[in-house]
């Protein structure tokens, strides 16, 4: 997931770029000296093609300037962290817009590399139980994500400040399961745990988690960029900047439980039991701080977009 976030930021601040250049060198205009003109005198003076009130830099060469267009506009936007979203603007004045922004949710796979773990059976005897490393393997959805901002266009031109409050969601959910194992303490105390074939008892016994966990974020997000025109009734939005959690409310659920136990010395139930136990509350622990790492991280905003004005 990072490695995908990572190239996806890379590729739309290419995007970025490229369109703020081309979208300069578009709008470039060369000038004349006020005192000269091709085979004429230097004391004419060429005059201006637009008076100060009429030049286009000093109208904004976006939906603002919309004699023919409406103060609603429709459309979508690609980008990180939502990677799309669905945006409706309402255009107050030249110098502000309210946006509203809703993200579906994407889907995705997570691995997390739970360690081997030991509980002894008690003091009274040598034997331990354990269970092996194993890779829980979850569904994903990232989203939905629900957001409300506005834009202040500071010199009603077309370059932006932004500002916004939302609602994220993400949620996990799968199962995974691990061999138990019964070796000496001996054995337990080596890397891995009861690794040795032969000095452990063979049982067909496994250990399986089940988890589920939700995430809901309260969020806030700032960034600055352009909402230029790109015709009649289009307009292209770049936007730049951050976004971070500012609440986070958890609920994690982890089932543990032994699996088809047989074989296994009658002294060892207690040591089942805690192992079964220990399990869920690893597990819990493990997934809460990778939720909590996850929702507390300042991610990037970086999209581009296009709207229809009606």
């Amino acid at each position: 997931m990072k490695s995908f976030v990572i190239k996806l930021s890379f590729l739309i601040f290419s995007l970025f770029t490229y369109c703020f250049t081309l979208f300069s060198e578009l709008r470039a205009e060369s000038t004349l000296p006020p005192n000269w003109r091709s085979g004429g005198s230097s004391k004419e003076v060429l005059q201006p093609r637009y008076s100060m009130e009429e030049a286009p830099e000093r109208k904004r060469a976006s939906k603002k300037a919309k004699d023919a267009a409406g103060d609603w506009s429709v459309g979508m936007t690609a980008g990180v962290p939502e990677l799309l979203r669905f945006d409706l603007r309402k255009s107050f004045n030249p110098n502000f817009d309210l946006l509203l922004s809703i993200g579906p949710a994407w889907p995705f796979d997570i691995t997390v590399e739970m360690p081997s773990d030991v509980i002894k059976s008690d003091k009274s005897n040598t034997l331990a139980a354990a269970y092996t490393s194993f890779d829980a393997k979850f569904k994903a959805n990232w989203g939905p994500h629900l957001q409300l901002g506005g834009s202040w266009f500071p010199f009603g031109g077309s370059w932006l400040l932004f500002g916004a409050g939302g609602y994220r969601e993400f949620s996990i959910k799968g199962e995974a399961q691990s061999q138990i194992r019964v070796c000496t303490i001996a054995e337990a105390a080596k890397e891995p745990p009861c690794g040795n074939d032969q000095a452990a008892i063979q049982t067909r016994n496994s250990l399986q988690v089940k988890t589920k966990a939700r995430v809901q974020s309260m969020t806030c997000t700032l960034a600055t960029g352009w909402l230029w025109n790109a015709g009649e009734s289009w307009e292209v939005l770049l936007l730049g900047g951050a976004t971070k959690a500012i609440k986070n409310s958890y609920q994690v659920d982890v089932e543990a439980a032994i699996v088809d136990p047989d074989g296994v010395p009658q002294e060892l139930d207690a040591a089942l039991l805690e192992l079964k136990s220990k399990s869920e509350q690893d597990v819990k622990t493990k997934a809460t701080t990778e939720l909590e790492r996850l929702q507390e991280t300042l991610l990037p905003v970086l999209s581009i977009g296009l709207a229809y004005r009606f």
